[in-house]
């Protein structure tokens, strides 16, 4: 286990304080939908993007996707990298999350692949996994192997990259090069509410997991992987922060990979919040965290260790 140092930057405590109760306020079950989806659309333009980002809109599986490069566009053969964001199956898109995938192409060296998959209420599951694995079907065609492919997911789209990736295991016998799982939510019938976690709530996440579902079992491994079969899983980076609810049921996803042999490293913080590696260009801390995903997938991707950029913001 690994656990991440903090450097500094825009003092944690104040963004606490600015963060966390703009979260709560916004990810709350008594918020209509489509203001919460407004609302994250907009605040995600405060999110400063390194420089030289490019951003290019493409269908990937049937989906709109953002396309982002930084500085010189990678060979095509150096594979590329599908980041399924989160919120709750509910909300997120390529807007509030193209931060996170920006600091990620910089720092990989490669294009970060940001796919708008359908979501809840409208379409429930199994329509998120659907267009995930039909994004990952065709980066795996473009690319021409799926070791060429790392896939990213933050909070909910970390549980959607797993199920996802069991799919692929059992339809296609193939699976990505590798996992980075950013405090995935694998069980969704989990009822812990830490009150030290600034941003997700009980109330919303089981109003997201009532919405996500509909009538299938909550315990169904489509929608809370944990309790899928991990054989032949790809090396896995599951990063979480001790004070959020997430925490104990990324500890045990990290305990069950461990146990079936899959090669797991669980990355722990202390300071920060649920899903801090959005704001990579405020935060010292959540770039650094992206730099461990991107040294990461770089080595299994190319078979070369990628340096971390030493969390340098902007």
């Amino acid at each position: 286990m690994i656990r991440r140092g903090t450097r500094g930057g825009l003092p944690l405590p104040l963004a606490a304080a600015v963060f966390g109760p703009g979260h709560r306020l916004l990810l709350n079950p008594r918020v209509p939908v489509g203001v919460q989806r407004r609302l994250a659309d907009a605040v995600s333009t405060m999110h400063p993007l390194p420089a030289d980002t490019r951003i290019e809109w493409v269908t990937l599986g049937g989906r709109p996707t953002a396309r982002l490069t930084v500085g010189k566009p990678a060979a095509s053969t150096d594979g590329a990298v599908l980041l399924l964001h989160g919120g709750g199956y509910t909300m997120g898109s390529a807007r509030t999350h193209r931060g996170l995938a920006a600091y990620l192409a910089r720092d990989t060296g490669r294009p970060v692949y940001l796919i708008e998959y359908r979501l809840a209420p409208e379409h429930p599951y199994p329509a998120a996994v659907d267009d995930a694995v039909a994004a990952i079907r065709e980066l795996i065609q473009r690319y021409g192997d799926a070791g060429q492919i790392g896939l990213v997911g933050d909070s909910a789209g970390g549980g959607l990259a797993l199920a996802a990736t069991y799919r692929l295991r059992d339809e296609d016998h193939v699976v990505p090069a590798a996992l980075a799982l950013i405090s995935p939510w694998v069980d969704l019938a989990d009822p812990t509410d830490r009150p030290t976690d600034l941003v997700v709530s009980r109330a919303w996440s089981m109003a997201n997991a009532a919405a996500y579902c509909g009538p299938v079992d909550w315990a169904d491994p489509g929608c809370s992987p944990v309790f899928g079969d991990p054989t032949g899983l790809p090396p896995t980076l599951i990063q979480v922060c001790t004070r959020e609810s997430l925490y104990d049921q990324d500890r045990r996803l990290a305990g069950i990979l461990r146990d079936a042999g899959v090669e797991v490293t669980l990355s722990t913080d202390d300071r920060m919040w649920h899903d801090a590696q959005l704001q990579p260009g405020l935060l010292r801390e959540a770039a650094a965290a992206v730099a461990e995903i991107a040294a990461f997938l770089g080595e299994r991707l190319s078979g070369t260790i990628v340096e971390p950029t030493g969390g340098e913001v902007g």
